[in-house]
């Protein structure tokens, strides 16, 4: 029997019942911005009439571009990241990109496939989240010659671009902060050090800020966890188990330090009467828990909007090495109190 289903649609077909050439219509998929909004639109109806989806691989293979950008995150279950994908993304829409996010769970061996994976199947960009990272990927990123950007952290390596904060410096002011209201039993909680240089730049930075007051941290103080609410709930638990309690804990991360009011909540155990806890990021719920959380203001959108605006120029051949620190604040609410 013959075939009688209809025949693919191609550009061609697009572009005689738009009314436009096929250069014109290639352009609306390539570069919309070039065309008049009359242009583009007549252009897009016939594409949705038609049901056309352009063949991404060639069109990859003779401009070399596939206009995408790869972010990859440590973990989609944080609000944090969650915000800074969404302030990418409204970028990169505004410029006629399309987004793919890879994720590692903290996981370095893994990174290291999730970036291999992308690169192969094709993008023009990566942001990578923080600035710790096995010796074989950023192998594998210059051979790749793809323009990254390191995106949260600050990089001390050379040719790299990077945009972020001084971790140190945000938990050296938190620290700061605690201490000159007179608090001298002090714990400190963040994530696992050896693959979150965030976390151990935050911890750093603490610990000299104390050290000027003349506060030693015990070790059994120093606690390393999973950065999730539950994570939290067991540094609570772990905390209150010691025979010798903080009067404040300080932590690396919102999340985890929600985690921590909830459970002191569970054990009845009044914050900030006998407990102070501080959280850094400043995600939503930070203001919304009970009660409302102090925390460092992670400035998360500017350093996403900055991060790929500054990709966006080295895909387009403007490659200045560029380092760019934007500044943090405390927000103070009532989870913290002066020791009493």
């Amino acid at each position: 029997m013959p075939d009688t289903r209809p025949g693919k649609p191609t550009l061609k077909d697009i572009a005689r019942l738009a009314g436009v050439s096929v250069g014109t219509a290639s352009t609306a998929f390539s570069h919309p911005e070039k065309l008049k909004t009359e242009t583009l639109g007549r252009i897009m109806q016939v594409v949705q009439s038609l049901g056309y989806i352009r063949n991404g691989a060639a069109q990859a293979l003779v401009s070399q571009k596939t206009r995408t950008i790869a972010v990859t995150v440590p973990t989609i279950d944080n609000p944090l990241y969650s915000s800074l994908v969404a302030s990418i993304q409204r970028v990169l829409v505004a410029n006629g990109y399309h987004m793919v996010i890879g994720s590692h769970e903290y996981q370095f061996d893994r990174e290291y496939e999730v970036i291999r994976f992308l690169i192969e199947k094709g993008i023009d960009g990566l942001i990578v989240v923080g600035a710790m990272h096995e010796e074989r990927t950023f192998t594998m990123l210059k051979m790749s010659n793809i323009p990254y950007v390191i995106s949260l952290s600050l990089s001390d390596r050379e040719q790299q671009h990077s945009v972020g904060i001084s971790n140190f410096d945000a938990g050296y002011a938190m620290a700061n902060l605690v201490a000159s209201m007179g608090h001298k039993a002090i714990a400190l909680s963040g994530g696992f050090q050896s693959s979150n240089e965030r976390a151990l730049e935050r911890q750093q930075g603490a610990l000299a800020a104390l050290k000027k007051y003349g506060i030693e941290v015990p070790e059994e103080w120093r606690i390393q966890h999973d950065i999730s609410i539950s994570g939290g709930r067991d540094i609570f638990r772990k905390l209150w188990s010691l025979d010798s309690k903080p009067s404040v804990l300080i932590c690396s991360t919102d999340v985890q330090a929600i985690g921590v009011l909830d459970e002191a909540r569970r054990y009845g155990v009044d914050v900030p009467g006998t407990l102070s806890v501080t959280g850094f990021d400043d995600i939503e719920y930070a203001s919304l828990c009970t009660p409302a959380l102090t925390t460092v203001k992670m400035p998360t959108g500017e350093i996403g909007t900055r991060s790929t605006n500054h990709l966006l120029e080295m895909i387009q051949g403007k490659n200045p090495m560029r380092l760019e620190k934007l500044d943090t604040s405390i927000i103070l609410r009532e989870s913290l109190a002066p020791a009493g």
